[in-house]
């Protein structure tokens, strides 16, 4: 269309030139035509004059010749000489004698009458045999002069007026005639190339300005001829050029639109179709892993250890396909949001570097992690996204290591970009050819075609996506047979110190929740029921949205667990419900349980009144640190071993009869085992390899609450103080370390008994 636009400018241009050039024409053509017109008039007139004058002197040679006849001075004129001569209407003659004596005077009737003594000839016109003109009695004539044989002089004279009357009505008939000729052409013209050339070029005009204001169907009304004509069908077959390219390309952009209104539907579909299926797929990983986690902590067999292990293993890896692909359809959809909230960066690259150790700890490699000194204790940023990134560097270390050792780095790569800091990756593995480092982080890309390694090839692309969202920069370094780094740089501003949030499985000991739990699945309840039950909380089961709700009118609860999909009342109408009636639960805390963590559904979930989420599948810790986090009690400190006072007692009788009753003797023997398993395991861990926070918190987690349960307070207590510890970056763990210890060999020894 611009195009169009630009050749209509160009035409309209054209056509203002020739419209002034063509009226400046006929204007200059209509004066010069005029100009050799009067210049033919002007010698036609001389030529009407020559011609009455020639005639006139035709007429005085016969006059003078009849009066100078070879007839005595004065005797009668022949008869037909006389009757030529009164047959002229006016004339007159005059005989002069050779003294200068006025002898005879003759004259035609029609001649008024005048004296001889009005007749005076000029000396001039005596001297010459030419005509002359002479005025007498007032008018002028036209004389010729002879000479008589006798040497008389005879003139005679014709009045000049009626010589030359005639010669100027001809000439004022032609004159007319001329300028009613010229103005007739005059206008024919200015008709002829009004309806010709003006009319078409106007047309032409208004044409082109309707095509530059969008009227495509405009033509030309008026064709004209010749070149004009050629133009108009030029303007015209540019319009409907135009007109049909426009036609073409609204029918383009319509299809292009409805093809992006389908795309955008079915890329809306696939994501609620992911979502769907991410949920159908968790929900059955959801039991497998629960029910494993359940098996594990159950004293076993080596091989059905081993079994139970594959299992989960098997589990967690498509629960890591489905949370990839899940990932990858956010992204793509445009739904990935970044939250800078407060974060203690020691924590989250200790909760990243435990997530991963035991794998590490199954290849023999040696997990370390580096944090420069002088970085803020905490930061603003995305926990969980910064997370993310980390478990994919650190899972594809330990996956392509086979020995050596993996390093977590965090430091400030920039002194001049203080906020920026960069997360590197450091293994001793096989490294990353050169013909497959250029689409690392390409999606589906995979080192090799074998596959030997599994997952999807997604982690990489994901990531760079994730760390370019938080406005960072993600790239490695590599040589093959000696490993790779990589490294991702975001900007995380220090944040503020607030409190964190440490709370001990103590206080949320046996009895101190009634939680509520919603499912509509069975199996999902049990899974949710044994774990919040093993920490010590009461909790009651409703398997649909109406049950839960009529559950909620009944009786308070400290935190309600709501899965979203139920039938036939889901669980966001629920949670609604529980908000708008003047219930006991109406500013409970009410917590999402779903698949389903796009961040739109998130807020969804928060628009029905939730105050937060935990996606399934999720692990017995993973729900005991979600209730800490929304109900606990905050502590930024970490109490000192108690040195005098009031000591703690190494077991609670009470504590472990009190378990002993709810459970059978099977049950009370597992719990035994697994606490025993557990005391050894971290004895082992204390004395092998003391400086490794993460993991030591890990294991201290897990006994806070077994030894708790079964009433080896102490142990309990001093598991609990090692755990903070360990959290707290600049705390000197040695003393926490040798009291825990010392607890466990107790319990050991009491266990023995």
């Amino acid at each position: 269309m611009a195009f169009g636009n630009h050749i209509l400018a160009i035409i309209e241009f054209i056509r203002g030139i020739v419209f002034g050039g063509l009226r400046t024409a006929f204007v200059c053509v209509g004066l010069a035509a005029a100009v050799p017109l009067l210049l033919a008039l002007i010698y036609f007139s001389n030529l009407q004059r020559e011609q009455a004058l020639f005639e006139a002197y035709e007429h005085l040679e016969i006059l003078t010749a009849a009066f100078a006849s070879s007839e005595p001075f004065g005797a009668p004129l022949s008869e037909p000489l006389r009757t030529e001569l009164l047959q002229h209407s006016q004339f007159v003659a005059f005989v002069i004698n050779a003294e200068g004596r006025l002898v005879e005077v003759q004259q035609s009737p029609l001649q008024p009458s005048f004296s001889s003594s009005e007749i005076s000839i000029l000396e001039s016109g005596t001297a010459s045999d030419e005509p002359f003109f002479h005025e007498i009695g007032g008018e002028e004539f036209l004389f010729a002069r002879t000479e008589a044989p006798d040497g008389a002089l005879v003139f005679v004279g014709l009045p000049a007026d009626p010589i030359f009357h005639t010669v100027e009505e001809e000439i004022r008939h032609q004159a007319s005639m001329l300028i009613v000729i010229y103005l007739t052409s005059v206008l024919i013209g200015l008709f002829g190339s009004e309806v010709l050339i003006f009319a078409p070029l106007t047309s032409l005009a208004k044409t082109t300005q309707a095509l530059r204001l969008g009227n495509l169907s405009a033509r030309s009304t008026t064709m004209g001829v010749g070149e004009v004509a050629q133009l108009a069908t030029a303007v015209d077959d540019l319009a409907s050029s135009i007109q049909d390219r426009q036609m073409r390309l609204e029918q383009a952009r319509t299809e292009a639109e409805e093809a992006r209104r389908r795309a955008d539907l079915a890329s809306a579909a696939k994501s609620d179709f992911l979502a769907s299926m991410s949920h159908e797929i968790r929900t059955p990983l959801h039991s497998i892993i629960g029910h494993t986690e359940l098996l594990l902590e159950k004293p076993f067999g080596v091989d059905p250890r081993r079994h139970a292990e594959q299992i989960d293993a098997s589990a967690r890896a498509i629960l890591d396909i489905v949370n990839d692909v899940l990932d990858l359809s956010v992204i793509e959809a445009g739904k990935l949001r970044v939250y800078h909230q407060p974060l203690v960066l020691r924590e989250l690259v200790d909760r990243a570097v435990a997530i991963v150790k035991h794998f590490a700890d199954r290849k023999g490699l040696h997990l370390k992690v580096q944090i420069e000194q002088d970085l803020p204790l905490q930061v603003l940023g995305d926990e969980g996204r910064i997370r993310q990134v980390l478990l994919n560097f650190l899972n594809n270390a330990v996956k392509f290591t086979a020995e050596g050792s993996v390093t977590l780095c965090v430091r400030r790569p920039e002194p001049s970009e203080p906020d920026v800091l960069e997360f590197s990756v450091t293994d001793t593995g096989i490294g990353i050819p050169p013909e497959e480092q250029h689409q690392l982080f390409e999606r589906f890309a995979q080192l090799g075609s074998n596959h030997v390694h599994g997952g999807t090839g997604l982690g990489l692309s994901i990531s760079r996506r994730l760390v370019e969202e938080m406005g960072g920069t993600i790239g490695f370094r590599s040589e093959p047979a000696q490993g790779a780094a990589f490294w991702a740089r975001i900007p995380l501003p220090a944040a503020s110190m607030i409190p964190t949030k440490v709370v001990p499985d103590s206080t949320l000991g046996a009895g101190q929740l009634k939680i509520l739990v919603a499912d509509d699945v069975s199996m999902n309840i049990e899974i949710a029921r044994a774990a919040l039950e093993s920490a010590g909380h009461s909790v009651d089961a409703a398997h649909s949205g109406d049950e839960a709700v009529s559950f909620a009118r009944r009786r308070k609860y400290d935190v309600i667990l709501m899965d979203v999909q139920m039938s036939p009342l889901d669980g966001l109408t629920a949670a609604a419900m529980i908000r708008s009636e003047l219930g006991p639960n109406r500013s409970t805390t009410i917590v999402a349980m779903t698949a389903n963590v796009l961040p739109d559904q998130i807020d969804r979930y928060r628009d029905a009144g939730m105050n937060d989420h935990i996606g399934k599948p999720f692990k017995r810790a993973e729900l005991l640190n979600k209730l800490k986090e929304l109900v606990g009690e905050t502590s930024s400190q970490v109490s000192t071993p108690t040195e005098g006072g009031v000591a703690l007692p190494d077991f609670d009788g009470t504590v472990f009869n009190e378990l002993a009753s709810l459970l059978t003797d099977q049950q009370l023997a597992s719990w035994v085992e697994r606490l025993r398993e557990e005391s050894r395991l971290l004895l082992t861990q204390l004395a092998e390899n003391p400086s490794d926070r993460a993991e030591l918190a890990r294991q201290c987690h897990g006994l806070v609450s077994h030894a708790g349960s079964l009433g080896y307070v102490r142990l309990a207590d001093a598991c609990r103080d090692l755990e903070e510890a360990c959290l707290e970056p600049n705390c000197d763990i040695a003393p926490y370390a040798a009291a825990a210890a010392a607890a466990a060999k107790k319990a050991l020894d009491r266990l023995a008994c």
